[in-house]
C-alpha cells in the first residue's frame, strides 16, 4: 500500500568506452593511465558546466544527485545512469550527457593548441599576401615600392624580436618555478615536480621559439638580399632578379609554416583521447524505486517469506546450470548438440589435428555431425552463411567448437572458412599450427590487406582459415566499422558457410559481431557457465536483435547401459555430471 503514494522512479543507462590517445608523448613522463582516464571522464562529467549544457539542450533540470558515473571493473567501458520519474526523460538525459561529454571533453584536450593554430594560420594569411605583393612589384618596379618593401621587412624583424624576447621569459619563467627534470634522483631540492600541464606548455613554447627563431633568420637574409639591391633605377634587370630572389625565400617561409601548421595539428589529433558510444540508453519499463517486494515486506511473515524467496532465487541465478533440463528450462532454447569430454584433444592440438577429423568414429565425432544436421535443419526459411560461435564466460570451449564444426561442414564438400574474431586473446592459429599468426584479419579491417591475401589452407580439404593477426588494442572500433562489414559479405561471396570464432560474450564486441551474421550458436559448459550470465547474454543479444540458432552443451558425460556417451532429442535428456578437468590446454578455449 505504501508504494502507490510513491512516485516512481525510473533509471536509464548508457555505455561509452574511453581509448587512450595513439600518441600521448606529450605528456611524459607522467602519462594518465587507463585508469586515470576514466577517472578524470568521471569528474568532468559531473561538474556543472556539462550539466547546464545538458538542461539547455534538454529544456529540463539536471541535478548532478540523479547522475552516477561508473567503471565497468576489469574494462574501459563507463557507465552513464540517470533517475528520473519520466522514463523517456531519464534515457533522453543519459544521451545528452554522453554527446556533450563527447564534444566538450575533446574541445577541453585540444584547447592547449588553439592558440599555435591561430598564430600560425595568421601568419600564413600575412606571408600569402606578402607574397602577392611582391609579385605586383616585380611586374609593377618602382622605387616607391622598393622603399616600401624594406620598411615592412624591418618592422616583421622587430615584431619577430620582441615575440622571442616574451617567449624566452616566460620559458625561464618556467623553470625557475618548476622541475623539469625525468632522472629519479635529480630533482631540485625545495622545487616542485612539474605537472603534466606545464610539461605541455614547455614543450609548446619551446617548438614555437624554435620556430621564431628560424623565421626571423629567413626574414632577416631577405632584408639583406634587399638593401644590397642599391637606390636609383640603373640597375633594374639585377634588382628585379633579386626581387624574385626575395620572392622565393618568402615562399620559402610560407612552406615552414605550413609545415609548422600540420605538425601542431597532427599533435593535437595524436595526443586527444576519445569518448566512444557503446550503447545508448534505453527507456526503461520498470522504475527502481519504489520496490514492492520491500514495501510488502513491512507487513510481516508475507513479507519475510517473499523476501525468502527472492533470496532463494538469486542464488539459484548465481549457480551454475547443472545439466541440460536446466539449460533448457531457462534459457528456452533448442539443444542442437551434446559434446562429450575428450582427453586426445590435447595431443590432437599439439600436433595441429582436429580430433573430429582424425577420429571419425568416436561419440565426440559424432556429436559434431549431429551438429552439423540441426544446422541444416535450421536454415530452412532463412540460409545460414555466417554463423558466430560464442559462449557466456571464457574457457568453456567455444573455439574448440568452432574449429571442429567447420571441419566437418568442409567434409560435407562445402567451401568453409574459419574465422579467428577474438582480436583480444585469438588462439585458432596456435591450436592449428599455422605458419604465420602475424597477419589476419586486423590487417583486413585496418585497410593493409584483402581478405584474399591473409587466408591460409588447412589439413583438412575446403577449409580455409583466417587468423585474427597481431592481438588490438581497439576490437570494438574495428569490429563495428564499415570494413567488418565488408568482410562479411566477403565472406559470403567466397565461401559456402564462415564459422566466426568470437570472444566471450561478457565483452562488448561480441554484441556487435552477433549484430551483423546469419546466425549466433551458444555453447554452454554444464557444471562452469553461471546461470546469470547466461540469462545476460541471452538479453543481450535479443536487444542487438541477432538470431540465435540455439546451443551446444559442451563437456558433458552421459551414463548409458554401455558406459559411453549417448544423444538424446530436444525433449529427452540424461544426467550429465561434469567430468574432471585434466586437460589444461583445452580448458582455455
Amino acid at each position: 500500500m505504501v508504494g502507490q503514494y510513491q512516485t516512481s522512479i525510473y533509471k536509464a543507462t548508457v555505455k561509452v568506452m574511453i581509448v587512450r590517445p595513439p600518441d600521448d608523448s606529450l605528456t611524459a613522463p607522467s602519462d594518465l593511465t587507463e585508469g586515470q582516464l576514466a577517472a578524470t571522464f568521471v569528474q568532468l562529467i559531473l561538474t556543472r558546466p556539462f550539466l547546464n549544457a545538458a538542461e539547455e539542450r534538454l529544456n529540463h533540470d539536471v541535478s548532478a544527485g540523479d547522475v552516477e558515473v561508473q567503471q565497468v571493473r576489469g574494462t574501459q567501458l563507463m557507465e552513464i545512469s540517470v533517475e528520473d520519474n519520466d522514463p523517456q526523460r531519464a534515457a533522453d538525459t543519459a544521451n545528452a550527457l554522453v554527446d556533450i561529454s563527447i564534444e566538450q571533453y575533446e574541445a577541453i584536450q585540444t584547447g592547449r593548441f588553439v592558440s599555435s593554430e591561430d598564430s600560425l594560420q595568421a601568419q600564413l594569411a600575412q606571408v600569402e599576401a606578402q607574397i602577392s605583393e611582391l609579385q605586383l612589384t616585380v611586374t609593377e618596379f618602382s622605387e616607391e615600392n622598393y622603399q616600401a618593401q624594406l620598411k615592412d621587412l624591418e618592422t616583421r624583424i622587430e615584431d619577430l624580436q620582441a615575440e622571442i624576447e616574451n617567449l624566452q621569459i616566460e620559458l625561464v619563467t618556467l623553470q625557475d618555478t618548476a622541475d623539469f627534470s625525468t632522472t629519479p634522483g635529480r630533482i631540485r631540492t625545495g622545487t616542485p615536480a612539474a605537472t603534466t600541464e606545464q610539461r605541455i606548455e614547455m614543450a609548446l613554447n619551446t617548438d614555437r621559439l624554435d620556430e621564431l627563431q628560424f623565421l626571423q633568420t629567413l626574414y632577416q637574409q631577405i632584408y639583406v638580399n634587399a638593401s644590397l639591391q642599391g637606390g636609383g633605377t640603373s640597375g633594374e634587370g639585377n634588382r628585379l632578379d633579386q626581387l624574385q630572389s626575395t620572392v622565393d625565400l618568402y615562399q620559402q617561409i610560407y612552406a615552414t609554416l605550413l609545415s609548422n601548421y600540420e605538425s601542431i595539428r597532427l599533435a593535437r589529433l595524436r595526443t586527444t583521447p576519445s569518448v566512444v558510444l557503446v550503447e545508448e540508453a534505453t527507456a526503461p519499463r520498470r522504475p527502481v524505486r519504489p520496490n514492492p517486494l520491500i514495501n510488502i515486506g513491512i507487513g510481516g511473515l508475507i513479507g519475510l517469506g517473499l523476501a525468502s524467496a527472492i533470496v532463494f532465487f538469486k542464488e539459484q541465478l548465481n549457480e551454475t546450470l547443472r545439466d541440460a533440463t536446466e539449460a533448457s528450462n531457462l534459457l528456452q532454447l533448442p539443444i542442437l548438440a551434446f559434446i562429450g569430454q575428450e582427453r586426445g584433444l590435447r595431443r590432437s592440438w599439439k600436433s595441429g589435428s582436429i580430433y573430429a577429423i582424425e577420429n571419425p568414429q568416436t561419440p565426440f565425432a559424432e556429436a559434431f555431425q549431429v551438429l552439423r544436421v540441426n544446422l541444416d535443419f535450421s536454415q530452412s526459411d532463412y540460409p545460414l552463411r555466417t554463423i558466430l560461435v560464442t559462449s557466456p564466460s571464457a574457457s568453456e570451449g567455444k573455439t574448440t567448437v568452432a574449429i571442429n564444426l567447420a571441419a566437418v561442414i568442409a567434409q560435407s564438400e562445402k567451401q568453409v572458412t574459419l574465422v579467428d574474431a577474438d582480436l583480444r586473446n585469438p588462439s585458432v592459429h596456435r591450436l592449428l599450427n599455422l605458419e604465420s599468426d602475424r597477419v589476419g584479419l586486423i590487417d583486413v579491417l585496418l585497410g593493409e590487406k584483402n581478405l584474399d591475401k591473409v587466408g591460409q589452407p588447412s589439413a583438412v580439404e575446403n577449409l580455409n582459415v583466417i587468423a585474427s593477426g597481431e592481438v588490438s588494442m581497439n576490437p570494438v572500433g574495428l569490429l563495428a566499422s564499415q570494413n567488418m562489414d565488408e568482410v562479411l559479405s566477403a565472406l559470403k561471396r567466397e565461401s559456402d558457410v564462415a564459422i566466426i570464432d568470437s570472444p566471450p560474450f561478457h565483452l562488448a564486441e561480441t554484441s556487435v559481431l552477433a549484430a551483423g551474421v546469419d546466425g549466433v550458436l551458444l555453447v554452454i559448459q554444464p557444471g562452469r557457465t553461471l546461470a546469470g550470465a547466461a540469462l545476460q547474454m541471452l538479453e543481450q543479444l535479443e536487444r542487438a536483435q541477432a538470431r540465435i540458432l540455439g546451443m551446444v552443451l559442451n563437456r558433458v558425460r552421459g551414463r548409458g547401459d554401455g558406459g559411453g556417451y549417448q544423444y538424446y532429442g530436444a525433449s529427452s535428456y540424461p544426467r550429465y555430471d561434469l567430468h574432471q578437468q585434466g586437460d589444461e590446454l583445452e580448458d582455455s578455449m
